[in-house]
């Protein structure tokens, strides 16, 4: 028999097994649970709290379009740099850290410390734009929690070139105005996700491989724009608004059969990569923005009108009463007196008389008909923001001396942009175009996403009025106000304009000023290039032909030089050559004042209008001229030119202008106007300078500039 005591103790001993085997499997089963729980239900909030101690999180700015002109020069790129931003969690000592970034970056402690000190964020911006070498001496500090990103910046390889077209961005590289602002969302494309992981030993971050949305670049702009002829229109205007010390100007050249605006031109602009220092209204593009009582240019509506009624013929003669009418108590008067004239002769000479009777015989509808027919009261609606409609009246709320008034372009304000398109429809035979300065928008694959195509808005005039008005314009050119427009061997067509200014403040046009204009075009069958030039407040000088004709003559001429530009079509006898195309006329000009100039700048503007030169003496400035500025004397006549260096004393000194940077032309002319010559090794943006800026030196110094080709430098920012 068993023994009792040995089968109790085996007993105990599997029941204590049993208790063992059964508190492990619980302890396991337990284990296993709460791995699953954590693993399966609170996984997620255990990562994301994981994450948010090791991560954070950034948008990432996607590289602006570019914006180039219609050969594919670039007009506005993109360069890299560095912005620093900081997580304040991880700044041990904010205010040293501040102490040494405001002693690397310049700015206030203060305003380093009042981010870094941020408790409700774990990102903030501390300084934008910074370059690659200040990125550099940041990482070498090697400051917990400091952050750098690798952005872009806008630049601009030809400086202040069609700046108020291009417009500029703001620090966040946002457009605030011209095309930066209008095609804003087209350029700045679509921003990504980026993560920045921490360093557990050291607190900074860096970059790592984590899931990221991609920044997709914006699209690029090709514009209608021609950079040679835009270069063109600028150099030209400034030398204008100098010679005659004028406010303000726009030049526009538009290709008429299309409505491409091959050049728009204005001054004084701004430099765009300094926008801020200058006044918001630098920035207006005024072409579309400044409306003006155009004066005489308008009276293509009035004879537009006059003809389409066909109340009379060209030949037909009216009486203007030796050039002075008085009308519901004003007085009209002409510059010249004449007895009588025909309608043709009413438009070639611009008499206000003849036209404001003209236009007190049209039926007040016909006349506002026309006007806005030609697009005057409304938006061109051009792809540039800002732009106004300018203003026709109704005839139900004309003045008594609307009529009148009008039909010599008073009571009526157009913006150049509007004027120019109206004469560019008589250039392409009575057809109205719609304006365009974007030719193309691109993506960065190269595919075109939407393309320029003419839009025709009307029809204003029929062909047989387009001819006689075609004839009218011609002479104008010929013999009439308009012949410092004239280029011997061309077939020019053109119209001058000088409008007295009106000051509504004052509620007067007395001691206000003047707006000199000429619009015309030189005829091509594939290629017409119609110009118009507007000079605001001339001083000395103010008529239209005076002022606006030659330069639209020196633009004409420079711009048949171009390779890529058609030669008009000839006169019946030969077309000179394009090196030899010198304007000579027998015309009478008044005698600009050339002084304290260098010899070079004034025998060009003297030639320019016809004049020869004489120098009398050597030296790097003339210091007197006979005949003396003011003087009108005929085209061909000698001007002698007294020449000098100019002595050392007080009062003529200059100092010397930091010129590094800006284009070959802006040195040149920044130069000239602190009566300093320029010695030029290279072509394109100064780089370098000599002597250094800020030296007072005497006038008449050579500064040498070294320069680089502007495709060059351009090359190096898009790497």
């Amino acid at each position: 028999m068993p023994r009792p005591a040995a089968n109790a103790e085996h007993s105990m001993l599997h029941l204590r097994f049993a208790v063992v085997k059964v508190g492990l499997i619980s302890f396991w089963v337990i284990v296993l649970a709460r791995t699953a729980w954590v693993q399966l239900l609170e996984g997620r909030r255990y990562a994301k709290m994981a994450e948010q101690r090791y991560l954070s999180v950034i948008r990432v700015e996607p590289e602006r379009g570019l914006i180039r002109d219609r050969n594919g020069e670039p007009l506005v790129l993109n360069r890299t740099v560095f912005s620093l931003a900081a997580d304040p969690k991880l700044i041990e000592a904010p205010n040293r850290v501040a102490q040494r970034l405001a002693a690397l970056l310049g700015g206030q402690a203060s305003e380093y410390q009042a981010k870094l000190r941020q408790e409700d964020t774990r990102f903030v911006w501390l300084r934008r734009g910074l370059s690659r070498e200040t990125a550099e001496r940041i990482r070498d500090l090697e400051i917990p929690g400091l952050v750098l990103v690798r952005e872009s910046k806008r630049a601009y390889p030809h400086g202040r070139l069609a700046s108020p077209v291009l417009g500029f961005v703001g620090a966040e590289n946002r457009g605030l105005s011209g095309l930066e602002l209008a095609y804003d969302e087209k350029l700045r494309g679509t921003p990504g996700v980026a993560y920045l992981q921490r360093d557990a030993r050291r607190g900074r971050y860096y970059e790592v491989s984590h899931p990221a949305q991609e920044a997709v670049p914006g699209c690029d702009l090709i514009l209608t724009l021609d950079y040679s002829l835009q270069e063109i229109a600028e150099e030209e205007l400034e030398a204008t608004l100098d010679r005659f010390r004028a406010e303000s100007g726009t030049v526009i050249i538009v290709r008429p059969s299309t409505g491409e605006i091959l050049a728009l031109a204005e001054s004084p602009s701004f430099d765009p990569a300094r926008a801020g220092e200058y006044p918001p209204e630098r920035w207006k593009i005024r072409a579309i923005s400044d409306p003006y009582e155009p004066g005489s240019t308008f009276k293509l509506v009035t004879m537009s009108s006059v003809l389409r009624e066909r109340m009379l013929r060209p030949e037909d003669v009216i009486p203007v009463y030796n050039g002075k009418m008085v009308y519901k108590g004003k007085l009209i008067q002409d510059v010249q007196a004449h007895r009588q004239l025909t309608v043709q002769q009413v438009f070639e000479v611009s008499s206000n008389v003849g036209t404001a009777q003209l236009g007190l015989r049209l039926p007040p509808v016909s006349l506002y008909a026309m006007a806005r027919a030609f697009g005057f009261g409304a938006c061109t609606e051009v792809e540039l923001p800002g732009e106004v409609p300018g203003s026709v009246r109704h005839p139900s709320e004309w003045s008594g001396w609307t009529p009148a008034m009008m039909s010599i372009g008073y009571e009526v304000s157009v913006t150049p942009l509007q004027l120019a398109m109206a004469y560019a429809a008589v250039a392409n035979d009575g057809i109205l175009m719609k304006p365009h300065i974007v030719r193309e928008i691109r993506r960065r694959d190269g595919k075109v996403e939407w393309r320029f195509r003419p839009e025709p808005v009307r029809r204003v005039l029929d062909t047989e009025t387009v001819q006689t008005l075609k004839a009218f314009l011609r002479g104008v050119v010929e013999r009439g106000t308009g012949v410092n427009a004239k280029v011997p061997g061309l077939r020019v067509y053109g119209k001058t304009g000088t409008a007295q200014r009106y000051d509504p403040s004052l509620a007067s046009y007395k001691n206000v000023g003047y707006v000199a204009s000429f619009v015309g075009f030189a005829e091509a069958e594939e290629d017409t290039l119609l110009i118009l030039a507007v000079v605001n407040n001339p001083k000395g000088a103010y008529y239209g032909s005076i002022v606006a004709a030659p330069l639209f003559r020196r633009i004409l001429v420079r711009a048949l030089r171009l390779p890529n530009v058609v030669v008009p079509n000839p006169e019946p006898t030969h077309l000179p050559r394009r090196e030899t195309m010198v304007v000579h006329n027998s015309e009478s000009v008044i005698v600009p004042d050339v002084t304290n100039r260098t010899p070079e700048v004034a025998e060009r503007i003297l030639r320019d209008l016809g004049l020869d030169v004489k120098k009398v003496g050597e030296g790097s400035l003339v210091v007197r001229q006979e005949p003396e500025p003011g003087f009108e004397v005929p085209t061909d006549s000698k001007v002698s030119l007294y020449l000098s260096a100019p002595p050392v004393r007080a009062g003529n000194t200059a100092v010397v202008p930091d010129l590094v940077g800006r284009t070959l032309r802006e040195a040149i002319a920044t130069l000239a106007a602190r009566g300093l010559t320029a010695e030029i090794q290279g072509s394109g943006m100064v780089v370098e300078q000599w002597p250094q800026a800020g030296k007072v030196v005497p006038k008449g110094t050579c500064c040498r500039l070294r320069c680089l080709p502007v495709r060059k430098l351009a090359a190096n920012l898009l790497d």
